[in-house]
């Protein structure tokens, strides 16, 4: 077989089989289950030889080595945040051989023959997308589909990417046969079901792009360039320096509307602006936004409706790169949409004009989200397409494949661990943690470099340990319960920066300081661990309150959750917490003033609240 056609072949399982494949059976349905099938194709791509990188290659791929070796945390780094998994250091190598073997071996013939793949690869995208929108697996889902779709992409703005991106390939092939047609018509109404605004923008600008051809571009390069850096500028100044106090305030906590994904877009990218200029050179690290958002996390985030909501990306690709990867790392990006820009404008090949309407329409929905695995493979094999010159055909000879059965190996131990991790959540959900700690040990046995397994395995050791309490067996809780606590701890040591692991560790030890009083004062040390890793977060001070209240050391009590209420005003629960210490000292009158602040501020109508106002 020669050795264009099998790259071909391997190209085509991607644009064909990569945005329609999930699984429900795996931790992550969608992100998961195509970053495997990227990184399996890419191994069968190693087995014609290794490419040589290009110097804008070169100098992007160098910007992640360096964010990765300094990175605060490494594995994440390499492999992309745990449930998101795109955008690691091993997908950017992937996403790299992809457009250097395509360019070396694909031909005009076979571009053809793949933009006809990649238009068929979105129908089966499409057609599910629409039965959501009837109903169809309703069941299977948290959101409402009925309401808005995703398809097999997982969320209505990665859907509208994708169709944003396939759709000028769809315009184009029907002028060579109308029924192509009845595809552009459905991935219309398809992207009208997303109600994604960032996917209309991005559409606007795709159509356009389309319909003023390259030509027009290359008269008017040079000034888009210069445009593009002038829009770019201003953007950064003004996340700088902007308002980011969201509305309706003046209502009561419990009465706001939620707080609009524009509002909360500013606060991100005021965290990721601060970010930035505590590491400007070489960021925190490839894909660390997650850990490193909690640092500089702005307190008007806690006014919002996801006040306790985990950002792991920036919600802006530019602002995605600057945070984790700095100057260096925007820079190398900024330069490679700049040469990819140039190489589908000046391209002389017919099929340049879609492929540079659905590429600008992907890195405007980049503009306003952050890539995913589909759109990241459409994004650097878009403009591999347009390079593509005929080459002599040279046979194909599986010269490194035993050399690869490493790699084969390593990816079905991946997909292998993180199996085990998704039965050990349902098991634990089940109520039958026996069985998920035997599916947990398989995942660490898989893959040991995760914390999140070792957080899960502790996780399931102290339901166990509980058990054995509850049924009187004191000596075997305590076994359960050192081995919970020595997990938890190797989690924190695995991923030193991970403030959700921080307090799932307080967490645990509170509960299980039932089996082991000991454990409450080594809470109190992991919280205090965690409020330096997240200062503004209002629950670890609300946390910290209750455990010194359980003391009955009431001036640390008073002091962390005056703390709580400082960070976040309109924290009920909060409030509820420093009223009862104030009941506890006898100090009603400060206690009957939380109490008021509550009906006047967050919940008007609460009858409890009202119950003590009356009593106190």
């Amino acid at each position: 077989m020669p050795k264009q056609s099998l790259v071909f072949y391997i190209l085509s399982l991607l644009v064909l089989l990569l945005p329609s494949i999930f699984y429900t059976g795996t931790s992550e349905t969608f992100e998961f289950n195509k970053i495997i099938l990227l990184y399996t194709c890419v191994t069968l791509l190693l087995t014609i030889g290794l490419p040589r990188l290009t110097t804008v290659l070169a100098v992007f791929l160098g910007s992640q080595v360096i964010s990765t070796i300094f990175s605060l945390d490494r594995v994440t780094s390499l492999f992309g945040y745990y449930s998101r998994f795109n955008g690691g250091l091993l997908s950017t190598v992937a996403y790299l051989i992809i457009f250097l073997t395509t360019v070396q071996f694909l031909d005009a013939k076979k571009v053809n023959r793949l933009l006809k793949l990649i238009a068929a690869g979105s129908i089966p995208v499409i057609v599910y997308g629409l039965l959501q929108k009837i109903g169809v697996h309703r069941e299977l889902w948290v959101q409402d589909t009925t309401a808005r779709i995703f398809s097999t992409l997982g969320q209505p703005n990665w859907l509208a990417a994708y169709l944003v991106a396939t759709a000028p390939i769809i315009w184009y092939l029907s002028h060579k046969n109308r029924r192509w047609l009845i595809l552009a018509a459905v991935n219309l109404m398809a992207l009208y079901f997303t109600k994604s605004q960032s996917g209309w923008v991005a559409l606007a600008a795709v159509t356009f792009v389309y319909f003023v051809g390259p030509q027009t571009f290359r008269r008017f390069f040079k000034v888009g360039v210069a445009l593009s850096l002038t829009f770019l500028g201003l953007f950064f100044l003004v996340v700088g320096r902007q308002s980011i106090i969201p509305g309706n305030l003046n209502l009561p906590a419990l009465e706001r509307p939620g707080t609009s994904s524009w509002e909360l877009r500013k606060i991100v990218w005021r965290g990721a602006w601060q970010i930035f200029k505590t590491h400007p050179l070489i960021g925190t690290g490839t894909e660390t936004f997650a850990f490193s958002f909690w640092a500089q996390r702005p307190l008007e985030q806690n006014l919002t409706s996801e006040w306790n909501f985990t950002y792991n990306k920036a919600h802006n690709e530019l602002l995605n790169y600057l945070a984790n990867n700095g100057l260096l790392g925007l820079g190398s990006y900024l330069l490679l949409i700049f040469v990819f820009a140039r190489y589908l404008t000046f391209a002389g090949t017919p099929f340049a004009k879609p492929l540079l309407a659905g590429w600008v329409g992907l890195n405007i929905t980049h503009f306003f989200g952050f890539s995913t695995t589909t759109s990241s493979l459409l994004f650097f094999l878009y403009p591999a397409l347009v390079l593509t010159k005929p080459q002599p055909k040279t046979k194909w000879r599986p010269t490194y494949t035993l050399l690869l059965f490493p790699l084969f190996f390593f990816i079905t131990r991946y997909w292998l661990a993180d199996y085990s991790y998704a039965q050990a959540i349902r098991q634990t959900q089940m109520n039958q943690p026996i069985s998920a700690l035997a599916d947990i040990n398989r995942s660490i046995k898989y893959a040991p470099f995760f914390s999140d397994y070792r957080a899960k395995k502790a996780d399931i050791n102290s339901k166990i340990a509980l058990l054995y309490y509850e049924t009187g067996d004191i000596k075997t809780a305590i076994g359960y319960s050192d081995q919970s606590t020595t997990d938890i701890k190797k989690a924190v040591e695995l991923s030193l920066q991970n403030v959700i692991v921080a307090r799932n560790r307080a967490s645990l030890e509170t509960t299980l300081s039932l089996v082991n009083p000991k454990l409450l004062d080594q809470a109190i040390v992991s919280l205090n661990h965690a409020q330096t890793l997240a200062p503004t977060d209002p629950k670890i001070p609300y946390h910290l309150g209750n455990l010194y209240f359980s003391k009955k050391e009431f001036t640390k009590a008073i002091e962390a959750l005056t703390q709580s209420v400082v960070l976040k005003p309109d924290y009920k629960e909060a409030r509820l917490s420093l009223a009862s210490v104030y009941e506890s000292l006898g100090q009603k009158d400060k206690a009957r003033k939380e109490y008021q602040y509550i009906l006047d501020h967050i919940a008007p109508h609460d009858p409890f609240v009202i119950n003590k106002l009356n009593t106190l």
